[in-house]
């Protein structure tokens, strides 16, 4: 089936020439039900389009229409189950013929969705030629294209864990498919960890970022794992404002955030030449810290201060935006909790900053708050996740 669409330059336009399409549109229904191609009907994804309308596709009831009837008080019991009758039903009376339209269409809107993926041309033959070489892929690759069987038990042990997934998924053009989504082969997927965190999201965004455009068993659980020892997600930072960028300008500005939070042993900036001047180096030494530079153009390589400076950029642009104080907006970032944990501030400081949110003293009060048992808190909150209440419902 084919969608027609009908350029509208004007609203007279509409009006004189919608009605005619319209009427041209009526001729070709006509032509393929009653014309040369004697079409009667139409399947296409479930239903049938027929000269009288849409009807439902007799294909897709045939499992109910054709079911045996039970022939005991036994039988009864396993056809109706307890729960979910009717899906009850269907598991345990199935037929042993099976309809393909649905496969086949699942098989065009793969198609579709290949030709538009947003991936380059390179990565895609990189995630061709790894599922190629993977052992596992290549036995799911076949059990996908022969068909799964019946049962789990009677699937390859190493693909089992795609088996709750095995109705979402296809193969095309050496990529395995779940659904609309890529899934990664084992050898790609630290490289897709680090993609996915580079802008350090978050343990929620970043999960989501994930699912919207790939998948493996066991991603989620693999992102928490890699932010939850990630230091720069707990990142505290200053920001000044400069109205110089002289080596003077620069370590006046650090003298005032030392005497804050004290001396720290190392200070990473790029090599630019407020850094490498000799009056730099003499402020190194004199107050005693060890003066490391990265490549002024691979600014990635410090990864913390790269981090802070996205923030930064972000907090200044909202707050323009917004009309809004930035002083204020980098105070509640430093309070905000990470993923739910600590704050910045906590973490540094061991305490609430108070700000302009309502607190209670009791919230004020220090309390010391290691890196070490955030981490571990994590751990416990990323595991308990997996243990949920049943949900009954009454149906």
């Amino acid at each position: 089936m084919d969608t027609a669409g009908v350029p509208m330059p004007t609203m007279n336009w509409e009006a004189t020439n919608l009605p005619k399409a319209w009427h041209k549109f009526q001729q070709h229904t006509e032509l393929m039900f009653s014309g040369p191609l004697k079409k009667k009907e139409v399947s296409y994804f479930g239903h049938l389009l027929t000269a009288d309308g849409v009807k439902p596709d007799p294909a897709k009831v045939a499992a109910v229409r054709d079911m045996e009837p039970p022939k005991d008080k036994g039988e009864l019991e396993t056809v109706l189950g307890k729960d979910i009758p009717v899906a009850d039903t269907l598991s345990r009376k199935s037929l042993s013929d099976r309809d393909t339209s649905l496969s086949e269409g699942m098989d065009i809107q793969v198609h579709t969705v290949y030709s538009s993926l947003p991936v380059s041309d390179s990565k895609l033959e990189e995630i061709r030629t790894q599922t190629e070489k993977d052992q596992q892929f290549q036995i799911l690759k076949g059990v996908i294209q022969r068909g799964w069987p019946d049962e789990k038990r009677k699937c390859p042990l190493s693909v089992s864990e795609f088996w709750n997934h095995r109705d979402e998924l296809s193969y095309l053009h050496g990529i395995i498919f779940k659904g609309e989504k890529i899934v990664v082969p084992t050898s790609l997927r630290s490289d897709m960890l680090s993609r996915v965190h580079a802008s350090h999201l978050g343990i929620e965004k970043s999960k989501q970022k994930a699912r919207d455009i790939m998948f493996w068993s066991g991603m989620g659980k693999e992102i928490e794992n890699m932010i939850s020892k990630c230091s720069i997600c707990l990142t505290y930072f200053e920001l000044d404002k400069l109205h110089s960028t002289t080596s003077a300008a620069v370590i006046s500005k650090l003298k005032a955030s030392f005497a804050r939070h004290g001396i720290p042993k190392a200070v990473i900036s790029d090599s630019g030449p407020q850094y490498s001047s000799g009056e730099f180096e003499t402020f190194a030494r004199t107050w005693e810290f060890t003066h490391t530079t990265a490549s002024l153009y691979h600014s990635q390589s410090n990864g913390l201060a790269e981090k802070s400076v996205h923030t930064a950029k972000m907090l200044l642009e909202k707050t323009k935006a917004d009309k809004s104080d930035p002083y204020l907006s980098l105070l509640e970032y430093r309070n905000s909790p990470v993923d739910r944990f600590k704050s910045p501030a906590q973490l540094l400081m061991s305490h609430r900053l108070r700000s302009t949110l309502p607190n209670t003293n009791q919230q004020l009060l220090p309390k010391v708050v290691s890196c070490k048992d955030v981490r571990a808190k994590r751990t416990r909150t990323r595991y308990g996740r997996q243990i949920k209440p049943r949900v009954i419902l009454d149906l």
